[in-house]
């Protein structure tokens, strides 16, 4: 019995970096650079910063080539910027142009995500040994999540800042945009026992909808996260892999922190909205249309219309419609007909 349909796998290939300090591997790891990576190490002021931009290159170069089945070598692989400064598969490869992968990297702890045929950004951050910019907090992130921190005892408020600021980074990653997607553009909101919600400004054209997220812990020392596009099937749980490029790897435990509903192609909806739902065959301009207020929240179950960028938004005839009294919750996601 075959099992069921899921998107492509995502791997998150772990590094800690530190802990990789054979001289043999090391030369063995500048062996793959080209001529430009090894002259950017020795930029670099501090032998730490060295030391992991090996390691990064060495990394990306060796799982790249796994994840193709070894159709192009580590160490022919091509990289280009973009016009945001996001490196770029340049090889001409059918199994290399469809990989997506993205960096990213803590004291300690190099992290690259990678999967196929859609977006992906991850981002991690040491949580135990670095001292967070809660002003940036103050200048940057959304109302409700300088709310959520300041009510916070002040030991508990630095996790949560980054926890927030992983989350922030994998999605402006995801985006490709960097920066120019403003913090306070998108935000994060989530309770025990409940899923991980994502909220856009209206003005970044972007839907909640087209993100899957996930965060862990690793090691109790690191925050993690990763933000993927959504694809037709339900995804799986991220697989995290512990690896020394070139000699070993393992899976890698970690703890779940949250993640966000798991539904095929969702369609959400702001509470607030206001919706107008008529019945099967009726034209826009039909009599007694059912209207609820603003404020209700609504469900669409069948898959159907998107919405229309209108106050009021109309949907395909045929579209069953669950309609529940606002307060419940800020977004509700599409669940599978019983």
């Amino acid at each position: 019995m075959s099992g069921a349909a899921s998107n492509p796998p995502i791997r998150i290939w772990c590094a800690f970096y530190r802990q990789i300090t054979a001289q043999p591997l090391l030369r063995d790891y500048r062996s793959l650079l080209t001529d430009a990576e090894r002259a950017q190490e020795q930029r670099f002021y501090f032998a730490d910063d060295r030391h992991r931009y090996l390691v990064t290159r060495a990394l990306v170069r060796t799982v790249l080539a796994e994840e193709t089945g070894s159709a192009i070598a580590p160490e022919q692989w091509r990289f280009v910027a973009d016009e945001h400064g996001r490196p770029r598969i340049a090889n001409e490869d059918p199994g290399a142009n469809v990989l997506s992968f993205n960096i990213s990297h803590t004291k300690g702890l190099v992290i690259l995500g990678v999967t196929k045929s859609r977006a992906l950004g991850v981002d991690v951050e040491n949580a135990r040994d670095r001292e967070p910019n809660l002003e940036i907090a103050d200048r940057y992130f959304t109302g409700y999540e300088v709310e959520a921190l300041s009510a916070l005892p002040a030991p508990e408020r630095s996790r949560r800042f980054f926890e927030y600021w992983t989350l922030k980074e994998s999605y402006m990653k995801a985006r490709g945009l960097g920066l120019a997607v403003p913090l306070h553009d998108f935000g994060f909101r989530w309770s025990s026992g409940s899923p991980l919600q994502l909220h856009i400004e209206a003005r970044q054209q972007d839907r909640p909808e087209r993100w899957m997220l996930w965060q862990v812990e690793i090691r109790d020392d690191y925050i993690a996260a990763v933000c993927a596009e959504r694809g037709p099937h339900p995804d799986s749980d991220p697989v995290l892999l512990d690896v020394v490029p070139l000699r070993s790897r393992t899976q890698l435990a970690c703890r779940p922190l949250r993640a966000s509903p798991q539904a095929a192609n969702p369609t959400l909806f702001a509470a607030g909205s206001e919706v107008e739902v008529r019945k099967s065959g009726a034209s826009p301009q039909a009599a007694n249309p059912t209207l609820f207020a603003a404020g209700s929240e609504v469900e669409v179950r069948k898959s159907g219309a998107s919405p229309q960028a209108a106050k009021t938004t109309f949907f395909a005839a045929g579209n069953e419609v669950d309609v529940r009294k606002s307060g419940a919750a800020d977004f509700c996601p599409i669940k599978k007909d019983s």
